[in-house]
C-alpha cells in the first residue's frame, strides 16, 4: 500500500478544501496551505484509497487512518463500488473550549452535524477527543459516521445524484450493517433504526419523508424532542429503503436504489400502507432468534445494546430502574461499551440508584470503578482528586480511549 505523509502545502489537497467551502479559482500552494491551517490540519496522510486531512500528530493521524482506510473497503465492498480513487477525508475536532457541555463533547459535532459529504466527493467527519494543543488520549472517530459519509462518497462516486431521502437512506442503511468476522459487512436482521422507525411512522405521511430536506442544523439533542423530531426522518427514509430491499430479488443495494431513484411519486403512495404494515408488524424476537438461533445470552445482550442504541438516541430520561439495571449489566460484562456509559453520564447520574453504582465499583473491572466515580461525582458527591487519578491510572492503554466520558467528569479535560 502506498503510504506518504506530507505538509499542508501540497495542491493534492484542494480537494480537502473544498468540502469545506474554501474555494478558489486556481489555487495557488500558499492559498491551499492557507486554508488547510485555518482549518486546523496538522498532519496529511496520502494512502492509495484515502488521504487524511488531521488535527492530530503523525501517530494518531496514522491509526486514524487505518480506520478511515478499512471503513472505505468496507464501504466499498458493501455498494459494489470498483472505484479505487482516494476519497479525501477531513478530521475536525470536537469542541471543547469553556461551557461546551459534556453531551457535546461526548457526542461530538461541528455546526450541528457530525459528519458530512461534499459534492466534491471529499467526507468531514468530527472526532471526539483532543485538539491539536491538548491531544490527550487517542482521539476517537464514530465508525458509524465515518461509513455514512463514504458512503455518500461513493455513491456519487458511482454516478448516482440521488434525491435527498434517499441519499441518506443509502448511507443510514450501510453504516447500520454488521462487521462479519471475514471482514464483509452482514445485513442486520433488525437494525435500530427500523425500531425508531416503527415507533413515529403512525403519525408520519410518506410524502413527508420523500419530501424531506436534511437540516444540518440539527445536532444530536434533536433526538429529545418528541417523536425524534428531524432524525427520526433518518430513520423512516432507512426503514423504506429497507423494506424495498427486503422485497427484493437478490439484487444489489445500488442495483436497488437506481430503480427506486426513478420511481414516480404516485407508485410510492400506492407503497404507503404496505410500508407501515410492514413496520408494524416487525418482531424484535423473531428476527434476533433468526442470527443467533437458540443461544439465549447472546439473544438478551444484543437486545439491551438495541435498546442502549435507541435510548441514546431519542434521550433517556423517560426510562426507568429496570433500564437502569440493563444498562448496569451491559458496563458489567463490556466495561468499554461508549453507549452504555454515555447514556448513565449524560442522562441518569442523578436518577440512579446507589445500589447500581456499588454494583459497578464491586465488578472489578478498572473502566467500570471509573464510570462509578465519575457518576458519584455527578450526582454531587464528593472524589478526591488523587482517588480520580489513581482510578485512571489503572486503565489499561486500549482503555483509555473509552474512558474520555467519565475523564471529563473527573477532571474536566479529556486527556492528561
Amino acid at each position: 500500500m502506498r503510504r506518504r505523509r506530507i505538509g499542508a502545502t501540497s495542491l493534492g489537497l484542494a480537494a480537502a478544501v473544498a468540502a469545506t467551502g474554501c474555494r478558489a479559482p486556481s489555487p495557488s500552494f500558499s492559498d491551499v496551505d492557507a486554508g488547510l491551517r485555518g482549518l486546523g490540519v496538522r498532519t496529511v496522510l496520502l494512502r492509495d484509497r484515502v488521504s487524511l486531512h488531521s488535527p492530530f500528530g503523525v501517530a494518531d493521524s496514522e491509526r486514524l487512518a487505518d480506520v478511515a482506510d478499512d471503513e472505505r473497503s468496507l464501504v466499498a465492498g458493501a455498494l459494489g463500488v470498483a472505484d479505487e480513487r482516494a476519497v479525501p477525508v477531513l478530521l475536525r475536532p470536537a469542541p471543547t473550549g469553556e461551557g461546551t457541555s459534556l453531551v457535546d463533547r461526548v457526542l461530538p459535532s461541528e455546526d450541528g452535524a457530525r459528519g458530512f459529504a461534499s459534492t466534491s466527493g471529499a467526507v468531514a467527519v468530527s472526532v471526539a477527543v483532543g485538539t491539536p494543543d491538548a491531544p490527550g488520549p487517542p482521539p476517537f472517530v464514530d465508525r458509524g459516521v465515518l461509513r455514512h459519509e463514504l458512503t455518500h462518497a461513493l455513491v456519487r462516486r458511482a454516478g448516482l445524484d440521488l434525491e435527498p431521502w434517499l441519499n441518506e437512506a443509502t448511507a443510514t442503511v450501510v453504516a447500520a450493517r454488521l462487521r462479519r468476522g471475514d471482514g464483509r459487512l452482514a445485513v442486520d436482521p433488525l437494525p435500530a433504526y427500523l425500531l425508531r422507525a416503527r415507533s413515529v411512522a403512525p403519525s408520519v405521511r410518506l410524502d413527508d419523508v420523500l419530501d424531506w430536506r436534511p437540516d444540518r442544523s440539527v445536532g444530536a439533542a434533536a433526538a429529545d424532542e418528541p417523536g425524534g423530531g428531524e432524525v427520526a426522518l433518518y430513520d423512516l427514509a432507512a426503514s423504506l429503503l429497507r423494506f424495498e430491499l427486503e422485497r427484493g430479488d437478490g439484487r444489489g443495494l445500488l442495483d436497488v436504489v437506481r430503480d427506486l431513484a426513478a420511481r414516480s411519486r404516485s407508485s410510492w403512495r400506492a407503497e404507503e400502507a404496505a410500508w407501515k404494515a410492514w413496520l408494524d408488524e416487525l418482531s424484535l424476537a423473531d428476527r434476533l432468534a433468526a442470527q443467533f438461533g437458540s443461544d439465549v445470552e447472546a439473544v438478551r445482550a444484543e437486545a439491551t445494546s438495541r435498546a442502549l442504541e435507541a435510548a441514546e438516541r431519542f434521550g433517556a430520561d423517560a426510562f426507568g430502574a429496570r433500564f437502569d439495571a440493563a444498562v448496569v449489566d451491559r458496563l458489567v460484562a463490556a466495561p468499554t461499551d461508549l453507549a452504555a456509559t454515555r447514556i448513565l453520564l449524560t442522562h441518569r447520574a442523578e436518577r440512579l440508584a446507589s445500589a447500581e453504582i456499588e454494583r459497578l465499583e464491586a465488578s472489578g473491572a478498572a473502566m467500570a470503578r471509573v464510570v462509578a466515580l465519575a457518576l458519584r461525582k455527578r450526582r454531587g458527591e464528593e472524589v478526591p482528586d488523587d482517588v480520580a487519578r489513581a482510578a485512571l491510572d489503572r486503565l489499561a492503554p486500549e482503555e483509555a480511549g473509552f474512558a474520555f466520558p467519565a475523564r471529563l467528569v473527573l477532571t474536566g479535560s479529556a486527556g492528561e
